[in-house]
């Protein structure tokens, strides 16, 4: 996958990955060099329009919902009012009588290991590890939305360089806010003076 790129190239140019921000991804090497055949991703997230639809755990790949995309929105994704609208949508067969959801029902379990083409939906078989799954997406979201920048420290407490810093000004030199100057920010020695930020 395109994220393990940066996190196998960094040791391969024998540099150290940056300790902050979190970086997404893993060393491929071992497995590219064939020193082991187990991917050390797991779980593997399947996002769409940056909203996870799906995990693969272990034997198990779980969809919280399948989306039937037509552009510009997803026909079914519930967090949409053309989705809430398909959910609430039914068919009858006028032969049959026999009425059906508009939309497949969601979410879906299957076991890729028993079956490659994801074709028998076993939520029923095992709830508790579709439950399992849904936990892990829900605990990834909300650890992301804490912290969307992914700063180990945290986002709220990491340090945030004044201006002045990054620009080698002194304290003493940096104007406290805007001025005159069309409200621009003035690094100077006093009001009026300086050059625009």
């Amino acid at each position: 996958m395109n994220i393990d790129l940066f996190p196998t190239a960094v040791p391969l140019a024998g540099l150290q990955p940056p300790e902050d921000p979190i970086i997404d991804g893993s060393d491929l090497y071992p497995l590219l060099v064939g020193d082991t055949h187990e991917s050390s991703r797991d779980p593997l997230f399947f996002f769409n329009a940056n909203v996870i639809d799906g995990i693969r755990g272990g034997r198990w790949k779980y969809y919280r919902w399948v989306n039937l995309y037509t552009w510009p929105v997803p026909l079914d994704k519930p967090s949409t009012v053309v989705g809430r609208v398909a959910h609430a949508r039914t068919h009858t067969d006028p032969v049959t009588g026999e009425t059906v959801d508009l939309v497949g029902h969601d979410p879906l379990l299957f076991d890729v290991r028993a079956d490659k083409d994801e074709s028998y939906d076993v939520t029923g078989a095992h709830g508790a590890e579709a439950k399992q799954l849904q936990a892990a997406i829900d605990k990834w979201e909300r650890e992301f939305f804490a912290n969307p920048r992914g700063w180990k420290c945290g986002a709220r407490h990491r340090s945030v360089k004044r201006i002045g810093d990054v620009l080698g000004v002194p304290r003493a030199h940096l104007v406290a806010g805007p001025t005159s100057q069309a409200g621009r920010w003035v690094v100077g020695a006093g009001p009026g003076g300086g050059s625009g930020v």
